[in-house]
């Protein structure tokens, strides 16, 4: 039996429900389709329709600073382009899922009713706390977190996932659309590769393993803060992608087993330009051909780059 959440627009964090699945669930296929990766300036220009799910991710760094000292500080006007591109889109072309990660309280106070009146229902999960959360916002409070959005016609449930002995976990939204489909958002926020890399393997044996054993289709996008070559997305990639175990896709491959993607983040010190975010598709339910286009990046909003993603399914 699940149980429905029903999620007022304050800012409270979910209550973690555990989801079991349906009787008859059936393990799904492992076979996968190939296909090739395809960047444009506007997903809106691919078809859509109930055959597919749209993803819109972005770490909005609430509490983050450009390489030139530029803070959104927990400002709300940080929230501008998604804004801006929801309100082009219109009610056809808006995502199935919006994503967003290191939203502090100001923002997601401003984010949950904004996204509520357009329809969607919204979760949320606190990842950690930042002070500089207030520099634009004094006394808003210094809490930051993992944030999804999915409409309401959808009938989602709410679920958070975090270890006990892991700091770092996934806000997310089981739902409805042709297909069962659980998506999360995530942001591992701290440690070295292996600290990453035990997070990452408790996400697939404790999660996404059970669930694409139910059949369900997986989507979990975020900030992983690690590059597609190193030992924590072993977990992530699909075992078909050369040095992988896991079941999961991205949208950002330039072939079937490529671990590779453009840069996401431009990171402040000598780190330079990295891809660190992803929004990851599981090939039990979705077909390897997807999509994605940039969307602006501006230092004053976010020193990663918000991007949309499709996958149809299979």
């Amino acid at each position: 039996m699940r149980i429905k959440l029903v999620m007022p627009i304050v800012v409270t964090a979910l209550v973690s429900v555990g989801l079991v699945a349906p009787a008859d669930a059936q393990e799904s296929a492992s076979s996968s389709s190939v296909g090739t990766v395809h960047r444009s300036d506007d997903l809106a220009r691919k078809s859509r329709g109930n055959q597919r799910i749209d993803v819109w991710d972005w770490n909005l760094t609430g509490a983050g600073s450009d390489p030139n000292g530029v803070n959104n500080g927990g400002s709300a006007v940080a929230l501008t382009p998604l804004k801006n591109q929801l309100n082009a889109a219109g009610g056809g072309d808006r995502p199935d899922v919006i994503t967003l990660q290191e939203v502090c309280q100001n923002q997601l106070n401003d984010a949950a009713p904004y996204l509520d009146t357009l329809g969607y229902w919204v979760g949320w999960r606190q990842s950690r706390s930042q002070s500089r959360c207030e520099n634009q916002a004094p006394g808003a409070g210094t809490a930051m977190y993992d944030v999804i959005a999915v409409p309401k016609a959808y009938s989602p449930t709410g679920y958070n996932y975090v270890k006990n002995d892991i700091g770092d976990g996934m806000a997310c939204a089981l739902f409805t659309k042709t297909k069962t489909i659980i998506a999360c958002s995530t942001q591992i926020s701290g440690g070295d590769e292996a600290y990453r890399a035990k997070t990452t393997y408790r996400m697939l044996q404790d999660e996404i393993i059970p669930w694409t054993g139910f059949g369900w289709g997986v989507v979990i996008a975020g900030d992983f803060n690690t590059s597609p070559g190193n030992s924590p997305m072993d977990n992530m990639y699909d075992s078909t992608v050369p040095g992988a175990r896991g079941r999961l896709f991205d949208a950002d491959m330039s072939c079937g087993t490529c671990r590779d993607g453009v840069w996401t983040n431009d990171a402040r010190g000598t780190l330079g330009k990295r891809k660190i975010d992803y929004v990851f598709y599981s090939k039990n339910v979705f077909a390897r051909t997807s999509f994605r286009a940039e969307l602006d990046y501006k230092e004053q909003y976010s020193n990663h780059k918000f991007y949309k993603a499709s996958s149809a399914f299979k």
